[in-house]
């Protein structure tokens, strides 16, 4: 039982870095300011972090980013990617699993999940601040991404508060 289990986790968790790698690869909508782009892979990170165990979560979530950025042209961001991309799932994940009281209603897991995920993609938004400072020299240059990383940032946590129930559900079916 316990390798089934495993082998569920290791599945899901690379359907989960495969889904993560296509809609930040595929899916970018390029932010001249900073010559960087704007993708939906967010939304991804925190599905994976809230619907699997956290290892899991976490794994999917930075593979998944890494990829995307070593195979798009952007592979001065890969490790950053992976390291920032890690810790987003982990908070958003453990704040989750505090916070929200298991049950499947939208109504009961809003603000969890508004919760969770705003702290988690706060470290999105402050590391790749952080990263462009160090990249470009000066903070000043490096502000051009705040807001689109925040706007990735708060589409992210929308869709994923309102796909997260739904999917809940069947992830807890395949387990029956």
């Amino acid at each position: 039982m316990q390798s089934r289990r495993y082998l569920r986790h290791l599945v899901t968790s690379a359907m989960f870095a495969a889904l993560i790698y296509i809609s930040t690869c595929f899916v970018q909508i390029p932010n001249p300011a900073s010559g960087g782009y704007v993708h939906p892979g967010d939304a991804l990170c925190l599905l994976a972090a809230w619907l699997l165990p956290l290892p899991w979560g976490i794994a999917a979530s930075a593979i998944g980013t890494m990829l995307a950025d070593l195979l798009s042209g952007y592979a001065a961001y890969a490790l950053p990617s992976f390291i920032i991309k890690a810790i987003v799932p982990f908070v958003a994940g453990l704040l989750l699993r505090a916070l929200w009281r298991g049950e499947l209603t939208l109504k009961r897991t809003l603000i969890p999940c508004l919760i969770s995920g705003v702290a988690g993609e706060i470290f999105m938004v402050g590391g790749y601040f952080l990263l462009n400072a160090v990249i470009w020299g000066n903070g000043w240059s490096a502000a051009v991404s705040i807001l689109p990383d925040t706007m990735q940032a708060l589409f992210g946590i929308v869709v994923a508060t309102v796909l997260f129930c739904p999917l809940k559900r069947i992830l807890l079916q395949m387990k029956t």
